[in-house]
């Protein structure tokens, strides 16, 4: 796994060698970060944004004001040309940008032709707000060199001192761009009213790049800002004459089919961005609309404005708006009142009476007349019938969430029970005929109880709401009954009982909420219910089993045991999601032994997808999955999308975010959030591997064994870094050692590789040799599984370049991980590659699993 928050319920093992359980990432790139560029009159604090056409910087001119300035350099563009193209697109914006409150402002233009790059300064976004200025949403590379000291970790810059253009701004270091995309990922979906008025300021916008001759081609929710609380196109870097549109760009997901470059494309990935708004769905969900829309009080006018969606989006051009005042003058109709869907029936009733009698161009605009007056008297479509819907939120413990590294004891409670709990009243409430419960929402349990109420309320007529606490022999849920709107508190109570009967609590819980809403369960839905509750509580006896063999007498060779109790937790309720989590893992860890990861690690993300089917808030899920989209499928956008997302909702998790920065060459961005993650929690033994590692991806083979030793004790998933780094500072007896102790306790192919890559280094060929014969007889009978890129090894150390550069090529055709992501740095920056960076086959495996842009 690339990515871990919490160990035991994903199964993680504390004790792994594997950069798969210990996060370990692909290391740091050889390239180093650009130095800050030179930009007249202006003071560069901080990147702030980068795109595949430059990086944004927060700068302070001389006049003290703040502003953004894009940076675009030379070199990112295989030929000249598009270089070329991309300024003279922005010195013909420039004068069109001051003229239309719809574009972000340009206020300079200059070019640096020794340095190769060109620039220019824009108007500053609002600030997103100080809810997440922590620095870690935007927190790019300072340009410190990759090995710099822990002096540097942190920027010296002294704090902004407060302008009117940014009213929320103090610091650089808490300046986050008010983009749409914010607003959406933080609110889910905008209203009515603040969809329309977002629709009739960019169509105006597109308007006038129309008329000025240009095109946009990048219209996207991260790219639409705000600055003094009004909508403006950003990322201005793709505008260019219609004529010149030819480049195949954009952003997928809002590119029509027919490709970007026109003013109807544009209108397009306007009309996705409006549809996310709307509805908050994905763009690439389009024209999908919500199950729960008849409900809103929107209603109407939001089918209203999925018209002009509709119309925008059309798969054929000929079908779409066929310019910007076009659409525009549907959404000023809507703002008006009037009905959009009508006109446009009307005027299909025209086209028809061109081919049809008089009577019936009547009849059908009678229809058309008479549809919508019974639209006004009925109001929304009703919902399916139901006696009752409720959404139960994940009950909050007042117990420490998250394992200190103890032995798990005899007490119930712990890191999991209280969503146990709340699962079981879900899911017996959903047995109940005509009640519609709410999914399990496990992420919601540190958000703010009004907002969590408010949120379920949107879609439930009731909202119950609790917190677990857990006095000495006892387990009491303070419970609430809340109607949803308007919210009203219907009834708390204090349920109580024993350690011993957890099931008499859920009982008690169950039934009160049933007499609420004025239901007696049958006989039938009774014993369901007892069985609900039986197989919930055994499930969770089979899990805590299973996870507390790992934590407290953790060996490789008890993991089918571990298996079998988890498969059995899953066997009494499907739905255990930290059951099928553990299962996940599992398929990852044991089944290194029995196949290759193409044959093993689809099935460990379809059970993620599965767990995000039952509760789509699920952290650990979301997370692997990311991991996933990095080290097998090598879709680094995609990836870096999703951890941008994940980082946005989860802020402080600290490590993994350090992780991902390693994993994209970020080596800086890496140190300072591995500096937070050490400081928020200096005892979690994750960062034992972690710390170690990040020095050694960056060939600081020193400041890596400082930290490794530097821990209290010395344990296992420290040796793998620290005898490789004894192996490249040429201290063979001390890597042989430390070898031998990791061999003793899991010998499997990367201590085998690491031991004949030692050999041959040291000059015993024969030893290598033989170590490789080893390794290349168990790679032929398949069974334990032999890592390609630890032969890999072996082979580059005894100078074997050729066979080197297959075993490398078997294991991308395997889809391993290691080239992408490891301890040891992957094809970037590991040492052994380094008599093969010239090699054009070694090129080209860069190419194929995405490394050969770094850092990314």
């Amino acid at each position: 796994m690339l990515l871990m928050r919490e160990p035991v319920a994903g199964l993680a093992s504390p004790v792994s060698p594997s950069p798969l359980v210990s996060g370990s990432p692909v290391g740091q790139a050889a390239d180093l970060p650009r130095p800050p560029p030179q930009i007249p009159d202006h003071e560069l604090l901080r990147p702030i944004g980068r795109g595949a056409y430059g990086q944004v910087w927060l700068a302070r001119n001389v006049m003290g004001t703040l502003r953004a300035v894009k940076v675009v350099y030379r070199q990112d563009f295989g030929e000249p040309q598009p270089f070329e193209r991309e300024f003279k697109g922005i010195q013909k914006f420039e004068p069109v940008s001051r003229s239309h409150d719809g574009l972000i402002d340009i206020l300079q233009i200059g070019r640096n032709e020794s340095e190769g790059y060109f620039y220019y300064v824009m108007e500053l976004a609002d600030s997103a707000g100080q809810e997440r200025s922590t620095g870690v949403l935007e927190c790019w590379s300072d340009g410190s060199p990759a090995n710099a000291g822990s002096q540097q970790l942190q920027p010296s810059n002294p704090p902004v001192p407060h302008y009117s253009t940014t009213p929320t701004l103090h610091h650089p270091n808490s300046y986050i761009p008010h983009t749409l995309r914010h607003d959406l990922r933080s609110r889910g979906r905008l209203p009515f009213e603040e969809c329309l008025r977002l629709g009739l300021s960019l169509t105006s916008a597109l308007q006038h790049l129309d008329q000025h001759g240009l095109v946009h081609r990048d219209i996207k929710p991260s790219n639409i800002i705000f600055v003094g609380s009004k909508p403006k196109l950003a990322d201005i870097g793709l505008v260019t004459n219609i004529d010149e549109a030819h480049s195949l760009v954009g952003t997928v997901g809002y590119i029509p089919p027919d490709g970007a470059g026109t003013p109807q494309a544009d209108l397009y990935s306007l009309g996705k961005v409006l549809y996310e708004a709307a509805f908050g769905k994905q763009a690439a969900e389009f024209p999908q609309l919500p199950a729960d829309l008849p409900s809103r009080p929107e209603h109407r006018r939001l089918l209203e404005l999925n018209e002009i969606i509709a119309r925008a989006c059309a798969s054929r051009p000929e079908d779409r708006y066929h310019s910007a005042a076009e659409m525009q003058a549907d959404l000023v109709l809507l703002e008006r009142g009037r009905s959009v869907r009508t006109r446009r029936a009307l005027e299909q009733a025209g086209r028809l009476a061109m081919r049809t009698t008089p009577m019936a161009l009547a009849v059908a605009v009678l229809g058309i007349v008479f549809f919508n007056l019974s639209l006004k008297k009925r109001g929304p479509a009703a919902l399916p019938a139901e006696r009752a819907s409720v959404f139960v939120l994940p009950f909050r413990p007042t117990w420490p969430v998250g394992l200190d590294g103890n032995p798990i004891g005899e007490n119930f409670f712990d890191d999991k029970s209280h969503s146990r709990i709340t699962d079981a009243v879900i899911d017996s409430l959903a047995l109940l005929k005509g009640v519609r419960v709410g999914p399990r929402k496990s992420g919601w349990t540190f958000r703010d109880e009004t907002e969590r109420r408010r949120e379920a309320a949107k879609t439930f007529a009731y909202v119950l709401d609790g917190k677990l606490t857990n006095p000495p022999g006892r387990l009491e849920l303070q419970a609430t009954l809340f109607q949803g709107r308007p919210e009203r508190s219907l009834w708390s109570q204090t349920f109580t009982a024993t350690t011993n009967d957890v099931i008499g609590l859920e009982r008690q819980v169950i039934d009160r909420v049933a007499r609420s809403l004025g239901i007696q369960a049958t006989p039938e839905e009774a014993r369901r219910i007892d069985q609900i509750l039986t197989n919930n509580l055994a499930a969770y006896r089979e899990w805590r089993a299973a996870i507390g063999l790992v934590v407290t007498s953790w060996s490789w060779t008890n993991l089918t045991t571990v298996k079998v109790g988890l498969s059995q937790a899953e066997r009494l309720d499907p739905n255990f999601v930290e059951a099928l989590l553990g299962i996940s893992m599992l398929d990852i860890e044991t089944a290194g032994g029995e196949a290759p990861p193409r044959d093993r690690i689809p099935r460990a993300m379809n059970l993620c997808r599965k767990v995000l089917e039952i509760d789509d808030t699920c952290f650990q899920a979301m997370q692997r999955l990311v991991s996933w989209r990095l080290l097998y499928d090598w879709d680094w956008a995609g990836a870096t999308d999703e951890f941008d997302r994940l980082r946005q909702l989860y802020p402080d998790e600290h490590l993994i975010w350090a992780i991902m920065y390693r994993c994209l060459g970020r080596t800086n961005e890496a140190r300072l959030e591995l500096a937070k993650a050490e400081k928020q929690d200096p005892n979690n033994w994750l960062l034992r591997g972690n710390s170690a590692a990040a020095r050694f991806s960056e060939r600081d083979y020193a400041g890596a064994l400082k930290e490794a030793n530097r821990w209290p004790q010395l344990t296992y998933e420290n040796y793998p870094i620290l005898a490789r780094c004894y192996v490249e500072t040429a201290d063979y007896a001390k890597a042989l050692d430390l070898i031998g102790k990791g061999q003793a306790v899991y010998n499997n192919s990367e201590w085998e590789g690491l031991l004949g890559r030692t050999y041959a280094l040291m000059g015993e060929r024969e030893k290598a040799l033989e170590v490789l014969r080893k390794l290349e007889e168990g790679s032929r009978t398949g069974y334990p599984y032999v890592q390609p890129y630890c032969v890999a090894w072996v082979h580059a150390g005894l100078g074997q370049n050729d066979q080197a550069l297959e075993w490398l090529d078997r294991a991308v055709q395997e889809r391993n991980p290691y080239p992408v992501h490891a301890h040891w740095g992957g094809l970037r920056t590991d040492p052994a590659w380094d008599g093969l960076r010239d090699d054009p086959r070694f090129l080209a495996l860069l190419k194929t699993v995405g490394l050969d842009v770094w850092p990314r």
